[in-house]
């Protein structure tokens, strides 16, 4: 099962398949098409709970979370977007296909779902997309609007999820105290941020030459996530 669209020369009745979900295709029941960014989205929303972003790979399509987003919709509202040029979302631009331009695509997409507010998952993890996407300046400036609703609410996990985003774009010197403290204010609750928050120390410690503390961190997320039923993606 792939996940690439046909190119646009491909042909209406080439594009037309792409147009509406068949019925064998993995959560059907849970799709919608949304516009967005001047694209039509195909995504699929199932759960209940703090709102949660998972995203595919290239080449792929929202199937590829289908397994592990039956287990998270008992905790968390589980969003799974085509990515543009996948699956059932629309074709974009040239640019539109790069890297930065599906970030962008992303953040308009989360906009039109309406998950932007500081106690939901995926303003943050627009945050970490755009450090992926190599956007730092972009994730600077929505860090910072993040932080300030965050600081205003004062919940020890919007805090928390702040601080590691602060990890993710801190320097040398500083991201360490970061991560730390976004752990110090999880505690033993949300035991699916903990994970990511020793992920992504992990894989910073790992990028900084530390490779033994590396180590551990990636050792502590890999159990928390066995212990969700997750299959971690981190090279140990």
């Amino acid at each position: 099962m792939t996940g690439c669209r046909p190119s646009q020369g491909a042909g209406a009745n080439a594009s037309s398949r792409w147009d509406r979900v068949p019925p064998s295709w993995p959560l059907r029941e849970h799709s919608r098409f949304v516009e967005a960014g001047g694209l039509r989205w195909h995504v699929q929303v199932l759960g209940a709970g703090p709102p949660l972003l998972l995203v595919h790979g290239t080449g792929a399509a929202a199937h590829s979370w289908a397994a592990p987003a039956r287990l998270l919709a008992a905790d968390f509202q589980t969003i799974l977007p085509d990515l543009p040029g996948h699956g059932f979302t629309a074709l974009p631009s040239v640019a539109g296909m790069s890297l930065p331009g599906m970030a962008t695509g992303l953040a308009a997409l989360l906009e039109r779902l309406g998950n932007l507010s500081a106690d939901e998952v995926p303003f943050a993890d627009l945050v970490e997309a755009q450090v992926r996407a190599g956007r730092l300046d972009d994730a600077h400036e929505r860090l910072e609007a993040y932080v300030a609703l965050a600081e205003g609410e004062a919940l020890p996990v919007g805090l928390a999820r702040a601080a590691r985003l602060r990890g993710l774009l801190a320097g040398e010197e500083e991201y360490a105290r970061h991560f730390e403290r976004a752990l110090e204010l999880l505690g033993d609750g949300e035991p699916f941020l903990v994970a990511r928050t020793h992920l992504g120390f992990g894989e910073r410690l790992r990028r900084s030459g530390e490779r033994r503390r590396a180590r551990v961190e990636l050792e502590l997320a890999l159990e928390l996530f066995e212990r969700l039923g997750i299959e971690a993606r981190a090279r140990l």
